[in-house]
């Protein structure tokens, strides 16, 4: 069991790094041409590149299909209180845009509409499956193979919490420095209510409902 644990430690632990390390070259690559198309084709990108790390664990390591938190086991219970974080989120972000406006911060300048979601309409169902694809990336893929790793380490749940966390925010790398910290946060956030569920379903609603809020509010 130690032997296989430490196998598995070692292809996390290479392919985590050969896929950030790729995708930081490749950022480098973009700005050096000078954006030459795009962001969200960027996006498209290090999905694909998530796929590759995903299938590196499905290949090398002990990881399964049946590890990858698909399946809930009080899914009624989940959705409840994932739908009440996601209420109290909105509600935050709301109240945190009216402070900011009335600070005159100058964050939201030049906006004619509070709320507005007629930019990208088809955003709204595009998102559907990007929430989701993100979800199982960052929870089936990263954070429960380095749960499964460190799980005989005391604060094992919380590191692979903050690794997947900073992975995934290094995936914005694109987007900026304040993007990527938001992405980082947000996705520590969900890893703790995934941990406490064990199922990528309560985090996928918080998840999309925050993207589509984040939208319409313009904070992203």
């Amino acid at each position: 069991m130690l032997i296989l644990k430490r196998n598995d430690s070692m292809t996390v632990l290479v392919g985590a790094v050969f896929v950030v390390c790729l995708w930081v070259f490749t950022i480098a690559l973009y700005r050096f041409l000078q954006d030459p198309f795009p962001t969200q084709y960027l996006s498209r990108l290090c999905e694909f590149l998530s796929c590759c790390m995903l299938g590196i664990f499905l290949k090398f390591t002990s990881f399964t299909v049946a590890d990858m938190g698909l399946k809930s086991k009080h899914l009624k219970k989940d959705l409840k209180e994932a739908a009440i974080v996601a209420v109290c989120l909105l509600l935050f972000m709301i109240i945190l845009k009216v402070v900011f406006i009335q600070l005159g911060s100058g964050y939201f300048a030049g906006e004619t509409a509070f709320w507005k979601y007629d930019d990208r309409p088809a955003y709204l169902v595009e998102y559907i499956f990007i929430a989701l694809f993100q979800e199982f990336l960052a929870r089936c893929c990263m954070q429960e193979n380095l749960h499964r790793i460190l799980d005989s380490y005391k604060y094992g749940d919380a590191v692979a919490i903050a690794v997947s966390s900073l992975i995934f925010g290094v995936f914005h790398l694109h987007y900026g420095l304040f993007y990527m910290i938001g992405a980082a946060v947000l996705m520590g956030s969900l890893g703790i209510i995934y941990k406490h569920q064990r199922s990528i379903w309560g985090t996928y609603i918080v998840h999309y409902i925050f993207g589509i809020a984040g939208q319409c509010l313009h904070w992203i």
